[in-house]
């Protein structure tokens, strides 16, 4: 199996709205397909245990199970959310650090993250984030944000996000960062993270004021280097 990782350049962007959208229409996210009205995630396809309490998996329903209005489909990229615009602002911000993989040329994976920016971001709402993050004592200007990493589903269980992140991680360590900032849900992605900063819990920060989800900081001083694993 050939692994080969790339920066992410523009003349990549076509091939990225693609791959994002099939990255997360796959498990564990499933976001495939939604409910026009209310946004519930729908799919065809087979759902892994661990994903059922997020998505539904599309049988002969006329209403939808959430709202029950009549079930109109959308689907999930780019009509809900616009992958496109996502990463076209990504790649412009400030301190933009991303990657694609490819196995056996197959395009596989991605991973990117910048410098935390003062101005609101489709994703984030940093400008009330920022606060949140002078009182736990992490300075703007030296923080990076870890925004985004995603591996296709047949390409899971085999390190490639692992080698992604750790890559990502490299390369903002080398610019002088000082703390690496991220924002998950996924148990995973905090493991990978921990190993590479030489297996330190990171600082559990705050809930973010929209998503609810948890932010979590990492020291670059800890940082092992090891993008080998």
């Amino acid at each position: 199996m050939s692994v080969f990782i790339q920066k992410i350049e523009e003349k990549d962007l076509p091939v990225l709205y693609e791959l994002y959208k099939n990255v997360f229409s796959g498990y564990p996210w499933y976001e495939d397909l939604a409910c026009s009205n209310c946004k519930a995630l729908y799919t065809k396809k087979k759902i892994k245990e661990d994903s059922k309490d997020r998505v539904t998996e599309l049988k002969n329903f006329t209403s939808c199970l959430k709202c029950n209005k009549s079930l109109e489909l959308v689907s999930y990229y780019p009509d809900v959310v616009d992958q496109m615009k996502l990463i076209d602002e990504a790649v412009n911000l400030n301190g933009f650090i991303g990657y694609i993989a490819l196995i056996n040329n197959d395009l596989a994976g991605f991973s990117w993250g910048y410098k935390v920016p003062d101005k609101r971001t489709i994703s984030v709402n940093f400008p009330e984030i920022i606060p949140a993050l002078t009182v736990q004592g992490i300075c703007q200007e030296k923080a990076f944000y870890g925004a985004e990493t995603g591996v296709i589903e047949k390409y899971q269980g085999i390190g490639l996000g692992r080698k992604l992140v750790s890559r990502r991680a490299k390369e903002a360590f080398k610019q002088g960062y000082k703390t690496f900032l991220n924002r998950t849900i996924n148990s995973k992605m905090r493991k990978i993270l921990q190993s590479l900063f030489s297996g330190i819990e990171p600082a559990v920060l705050f809930k973010d004021p929209e998503t609810k989800s948890q932010w979590f900081s990492y020291d670059f001083k800890d940082y092992n280097g090891d993008a080998s694993k």
